[in-house]
């Protein structure tokens, strides 16, 4: 994934949760479903050209959602052997990605999701 894009994410905190009822007596019951919450990254940037055409050929290579790979939130944690595994995390994409075209630069849309 282009590293320019390291710096213009926000992070969430998922935990997936089941819900029984409603019960006769109008309560529900939650139940978290996981040890451990996953992370998931919400990137909204203007981007020139160039990257856009790097981030789709990127996601293109990965089948869209259905490939994972390593993504380091931190740049400064970017370990070119792949032998450090501090700061980074599985991820795949999540959703559709959309564009909005502009004059000079387009604004892009999409979210990454934890594999867990």
């Amino acid at each position: 994934m282009p590293a320019a894009l390291c710096s213009a994410f926000t992070e969430s905190w998922l935990w997936p949760v089941r819900i029984s009822g409603p019960f006769v007596d109008g309560t529900l019951v939650t139940n978290v479903q996981a040890a451990n919450a996953r992370r998931a990254w919400t990137v909204q940037q203007k981007l020139a050209d160039d990257l856009r055409t790097a981030l789709e050929t990127f996601r293109s290579a990965r089948r869209g959602s259905l490939e994972a790979f390593y993504f380091y939130p931190v740049l400064a944690d970017f370990d070119v052997t792949f032998a450090s595994t501090a700061g980074r995390y599985l991820v795949r994409f999540d959703g559709p990605m959309s564009y909005t075209q502009g004059i000079v630069r387009n604004l892009s849309d999409f979210k990454i999701i934890q594999v867990q």
